[in-house]
């Protein structure tokens, strides 16, 4: 062999013992305990940087979480199962104008007066709740959850999932 490479924590080199007359160079390599040390501290962050990015991104997803959140199709069907549901449209007037479902109650979430219109609505009936995207609506079944609301049905994506499904509105 012409000459071996040899590891050592603090430094690696070429041993040149075999062959006394050619000069070798020490060479100083970089630790690679501490580049490794490094590069799981990066790696560990890097996780928990994604970790959090997609626990935030599902918490946050259209505002919606919990039970009874419904895709358009599940939502169309158990509001005609239950003939005795109460619907309701938590969008503003003006987004209500434009198009609602058939026979939902408009109670703008973001109006003042919502916990004073919701608090008239029968809690032992199902409430079928919606808005435009999603996020208000889960906004308003928490709030109605927290009224004492016991069978509360959230449309998941809003009025534009319900859209896409070709599902009928009126104006």
């Amino acid at each position: 062999p012409i000459g071996t490479l040899s590891y050592a924590p603090e430094a690696a080199y070429i041993n040149s013992e075999h062959y006394p007359s050619l000069k070798f160079q020490k060479k100083e390599l970089p630790n690679f305990e501490k580049l490794s040390s490094t590069m799981k501290t990066q790696k560990i962050i890097s996780s928990f940087v994604t970790f959090l990015f997609a626990l935030l991104m599902v918490s946050c997803a259209n505002g919606q979480s919990g039970k009874n959140v419904l895709n358009a199709t599940a939502f169309s069907d158990s509001l005609k199962a239950m003939p005795d549901a109460v619907l309701v449209d938590v969008r503003t007037s003006e987004e209500y104008a434009d198009g609602h479902l058939a026979e939902a109650k408009n109670i703008c979430w973001t109006c003042p007066g919502f916990e004073s219109e919701i608090a008239a609505v029968d809690k032992a009936k199902p409430v079928f709740v919606y808005c435009a995207v999603g996020g208000r609506s889960a906004q308003a079944v928490s709030k109605m959850r927290e009224m004492g609301f016991q069978n509360v049905y959230d449309l998941k994506g809003g009025i534009r999932a319900w859209h896409s499904k070709g599902l009928p509105e009126t104006k």
